[in-house]
């Protein structure tokens, strides 16, 4: 199971042990930091001191005079002396006893030395080992050029380092500039750094002793600690989880009317806060139970009576529908016939309306898809575009004359039915042609009264048609 599925109170002891142990890490980190600062300074210091006192121990004059030695031979001059022999110098002599005294009377188990910077080894960022305490020497052996000792050179005054660590361990190291003064000539007064002493000190059991006590501390204070966090995890979880796991439970139990008033939680906090929402949610479910309770026993009679009310309507609208002479129905926009529609509309066509779509309906050939597409669309007017509805219907006798009209039902989106008024005009125009006919016998009587020839000329037709009758 993951983190986010255990239960509070794991999640709270969880929380609370790795929180002990990142401030336990933290305060270790800093008291580390603070211990070896406050090594470093005081050895820093210690040392600085020492390397400071050797400077001015160290005769300048004697060390430049063994530089000067040793440039002569690394430059290959005539005359110059080999390694051997600076060893074997006065000067070189008197320096390393110095050297050897101030070690002797601090105590130190590094050797002293010092170094020079010549100009020519600058860019290699190399200095050179000169003089030193140890009894097999190593004059002229390069090491590389430290920040410490660039800054000294610059400032001429003692310094240390920050604890580093090396191939052969961890150190702390403090240098002194040893400062040569011309007594003669035009640079008489006048100071020159002619070398640096340099005092190394190995802290490395130092530090691991302070790794140790650190180590040490840490576990101590981590499982007091953990102790501590334990027992008030648990008081704090109980106190929030008991609550909790209870409306936990009791959100199990069935809901009723019993279930508000069994819930006893009262706390002054947020877990009492949830409590009291839980009360009022379940007070309205309950209600609303009720009122659903009540509508779905109550919906079967409502349903009932509102179907009998629609069918009655439907009845009512139909049988408007049918007294009406005249035919109507509805195209849906796909083009199928609505099932609404007046009894007579299938007296006029050939087949049961019931039968017909669009298709069928006129009795020419329609793309009823595409047409039906434009007007519904109203890509036009629907009153221009009306004229791409045929008027010749797939009517039951060529002898019946009916009137095709169109007109449109609309919604909130456009049109929704096309409603088709089919009128039948049979009787006006076969009246309409007797009232013709018998206009042009009526005239013709006129003109045969008011035309003595044409009226002799009718009595002997008359006189010869009774005469051939007879």
């Amino acid at each position: 199971m993951g983190f986010f599925h255990k239960s509070i109170k794991i999640k709270l002891i969880i929380s609370t042990f790795f929180i002990v142990i990142v401030a336990t890490l933290l305060v270790s980190l800093g008291i580390y930091s603070s211990v070896l600062s406050d090594l470093q300074k005081s050895m820093g210091q210690r040392l600085q001191h020492v390397a400071a006192t050797a400077s001015l121990l160290v005769d300048a004059g004697d060390h430049k005079k063994v530089y000067s030695y040793w440039l002569k031979s690394a430059m290959q001059r005539p005359g110059s002396l080999s390694i051997k022999e600076i060893e074997q110098t006065d000067e070189f002599k008197r320096i390393q006893k110095t050297l050897r005294d101030i070690k002797d009377v601090n105590k130190l188990q590094q050797d002293i030395y010092t170094v020079v910077l010549p100009k020519f080894l600058r860019k290699q960022n190399e200095m050179v080992f000169m003089t030193m305490s140890k009894e097999k020497p190593y004059i002229g052996n390069s090491l590389p050029i430290s920040e410490i000792a660039l800054k000294v050179l610059e400032s001429k005054t003692p310094s240390y380092s920050d604890i580093y660590v090396d191939h052969e361990g961890t150190w702390i190291s403090a240098l002194a500039p040893i400062i040569y003064t011309y007594t003669k000539g035009k640079k008489k007064g006048k100071t020159k750094v002619v070398g640096l002493i340099e005092v190394d000190y190995d802290v490395t059991e130092e530090v691991h002793a302070v790794q140790m006590n650190l180590l040490k501390k840490s576990l101590l204070w981590s499982t007091i600690g953990m102790l501590l966090a334990l027992i008030i995890t648990f008081i704090i979880s109980n106190a929030l989880s008991k609550p909790i796991i209870t409306l936990s439970e009791h959100t199990k139990k069935p809901i009723d009317e019993n279930w508000t008033t069994s819930l006893t939680i009262q706390r002054p906090d947020e877990i009492g806060a949830l409590a009291e929402s839980m009360r009022v949610m379940v007070s309205e479910i309950v209600t609303s139970r009720k009122q659903l309770e009540d509508y779905a026993h109550n919906l079967e009679e409502k349903v009932k009576a509102r179907t009998k009310e629609l069918n009655d309507m439907n009845i009512k609208l139909k049988c408007i529908l049918d007294s009406l002479g005249q035919g109507l129905l509805l195209f849906n926009s796909d083009g199928s016939i609505d099932p609404l529609y007046s009894q007579v509309t299938d007296s006029f066509l050939a087949k049961p309306v019931s039968s017909m779509d669009a298709n069928t309906f006129y009795a020419d050939d329609f793309d009823a898809k595409r047409t039906f597409n434009v007007l519904f669309n109203e890509m036009i007017p629907f009153e221009d575009g009306v004229d791409l509805l045929p008027q010749k219907i797939n009517q039951v006798s060529d002898e019946i004359f009916l009137d095709i009209s169109y007109r449109t039902i609309r919604n909130e989106d456009g049109i929704d039915k096309i409603l088709v008024v089919i009128t039948d005009k049979t009787f006006e125009i076969l009246n309409e042609r007797r009232f013709k006919q018998k206009e042009l016998e009526t005239n013709r009587l006129m003109s045969i009264y008011t035309s003595q020839s044409e009226l002799k000329s009718f009595i002997s037709d008359a006189k010869a048609r009774i005469a051939e009758s007879h």
